[in-house]
Parts: C-alpha cells; sequence; structure tokens
C-alpha cells in the first residue's frame, strides 16, 4: 500500500475527533471545492456497529457546495478491519460520484487508533482517477 496522503491524514485525525463525540457509527462528508476542505457534515448517525449511507445522502452537501470532489469517513467504534460492505458502498459511491461529475477523492475508515482509505485498500474498483476529463 502507497504511503499515506499527508492531507488525508490531517483530514482523518480531524474527522475522528468529530467522531468521538458519538456513541454509535456515523457518516461525514467532506466537500472538497476549489482544493480547500469545507466544514464536514455529519450526514448519517447508525448504530453502533454500522451507519446505512445513500448517495444522495452523500452529494447532497458536495452538489450545494459546487465541490469539484469529496471524502467521505465513517467510524469503526471497535477495531474491526475495512468489510465488504464497506468496499461495496464505496464502489457504489464511486460511480455515483462520476455519474454526478463530483468524483470521491477518498472513503476514510476511522478505527480506534488509525485509519484506512477504502479506496486505497485492495479490490475496490476504482473509475475515475480523479484527473479532470478534457
Amino acid at each position: 500500500m502507497p504511503p499515506a496522503d499527508p492531507v488525508l491524514a490531517l483530514l482523518a485525525t480531524r474527522l475522528r475527533v468529530l467522531t468521538d463525540a458519538f456513541s454509535a457509527e456515523v457518516c461525514v462528508v467532506v466537500p472538497i471545492r476549489d482544493g480547500d476542505y469545507a466544514e464536514p457534515v455529519v450526514v448519517s448517525i447508525g448504530s453502533r456497529t454500522s451507519v446505512v449511507v445513500q448517495p444522495s445522502t452523500i452529494f447532497r452537501p458536495a452538489l450545494r457546495l459546487r465541490a469539484s470532489h469529496v471524502v467521505l469517513a465513517h467510524n469503526h467504534l471497535d477495531a474491526s478491519p475495512v468489510s465488504e460492505q464497506d468496499r461495496a458502498v464505496t464502489r457504489r459511491l464511486l460511480a455515483a460520484g462520476v455519474l454526478l461529475g463530483v468524483p470521491l477523492r477518498a472513503h476514510l475508515v476511522l478505527g480506534p487508533v488509525g485509519w484506512i482509505d477504502c479506496c486505497q485498500s485492495g479490490d475496490v474498483w476504482m473509475p475515475y482517477s480523479g484527473a479532470d476529463a478534457a
């Protein structure tokens, strides 16, 4: 796996502080516009073991701010690894982002002591490289 992106590492630390305030899994969206990361938006609060996300919920804040990209993050309260469900959601959101013109920059899973980007972990389908189309 490539070394961690320092910007994502700082963002993961900031988002962990936000999600630590909850006793449930939380989904947070960070729209990116003109290279600037907007304030995180909590879009869904789940249970201790899961959180439900829909593409419309994830991309609404990004579209409202005319974002060029979006970062998604959710927390795992225990040290469980990235699940197949996490990967499936990532694949679905990657495709939705391409269709909407707001690519998913990263899907961070925040554990109690670390984090991982589902977009860079293993066999997640990457339909968009992040480069602007001509």
